[in-house]
């Protein structure tokens, strides 16, 4: 959705690469991935202001004419995952916190046989990254 062309042009056909792997778990997919220009980069080349904030695969951050708070799947190792390289840290610094990998087990692991139990924690857990993600955005058009 982030190319307007299908997968066969862009080459993401999941999460991960472990469809290109013979089905064995490989590594998160990212920006340098992308097989075809992604809508920030059109936007950029054309002058357009943008923000991207939680993305998938725009890690690592490309440099685009705005800002870029990488999506998902960020390696625990990753020095810089902004664009500019310092908006990260003042977001976290003006909220109070802001993780990007925010996804807690109960979130994304639930079972789907069990989910019921576990209904009202995954709510709460999304509830507080929608808020978290939606003051970072109210900062960011600032």
């Amino acid at each position: 959705m982030m190319t307007g062309v299908n997968p066969g042009k862009h080459g993401i056909f999941f999460f991960l690469n472990r469809l290109h792997n013979n089905g064995r778990n490989g590594r998160p997919l990212g920006s340098a991935d992308i097989q075809f220009p992604p809508l920030w980069s059109i936007l950029s080349r054309e002058k357009k202001r943008v923000i991207f904030l939680n993305v998938p695969f725009t890690y690592p951050p490309m440099e685009v004419n705005g800002i870029m708070i990488s999506g998902v799947f960020i390696p625990d190792s990753a020095k810089v995952v902004s664009y500019p390289p310092n908006i990260y840290k003042e977001i976290q610094e003006r909220l109070g916190g802001f993780e990007i990998n925010d996804w807690s087990p109960e979130v994304i692991g639930a079972e789907r046989s069990r989910i019921h139990l576990h209904y009202d924690r995954i709510i709460k857990g999304i509830s507080m990254i929608t808020e978290k993600r939606k003051k970072a955005t109210l900062m960011l058009l600032e």
